[in-house]
């Protein structure tokens, strides 16, 4: 395996990042953004969702800073970290496009509790997805 090595300065940002300094972070996330936001929009073609994506991607991205092995190139995990996510919410989108596209005549013969039960149910799958969130305690922009 080729082992790329990293800018200095960019080494000393990723550690100083891993300390959760604001200004590290925020010069690492203006720095890699737009790359990131292009791969993410590559998946998903919708500005809006893409970004959605791409900021969950980066939560993820300083929550596990000190995965980060120092093995490749650092733009190359966090390009990893972004597909997943556009992966995976391009799986979410598609388990509630089924639940979408039922037919009108099924629709009709469900019994009116069983939907609301239906939508309640995915309203706390939502719920509980958002709970899972880290947010930081400062904004990164």
């Amino acid at each position: 395996m080729k082992v790329i090595t990293l800018f200095k300065n960019e080494t000393q940002l990723i550690e100083k990042a891993m300390r959760n300094h604001r200004g590290a972070q925020k010069h690492l996330y203006e720095k890699h953004a737009p790359k990131m936001l292009s791969v993410c929009r590559q998946y998903i073609k919708d500005l809006q969702f893409a970004e959605d994506v791409m900021l969950k991607g980066f939560f993820k991205v300083f929550n596990n800073l000190s995965s980060f092995k120092n093995e490749g190139s650092f733009e190359g995990w966090i390009r990893k970290i972004m597909v997943r996510e556009a992966i995976s919410f391009l799986r979410k989108q598609d388990k509630l496009k089924f639940s979408e596209d039922m037919s009108t005549e099924s629709q009709n013969s469900i019994d009116p509790i069983e939907s609301d039960l239906h939508v309640t149910h995915i309203q706390s799958m939502i719920a509980v997805s958002y709970t899972h969130l880290t947010l930081p305690t400062t904004p990164y922009v």
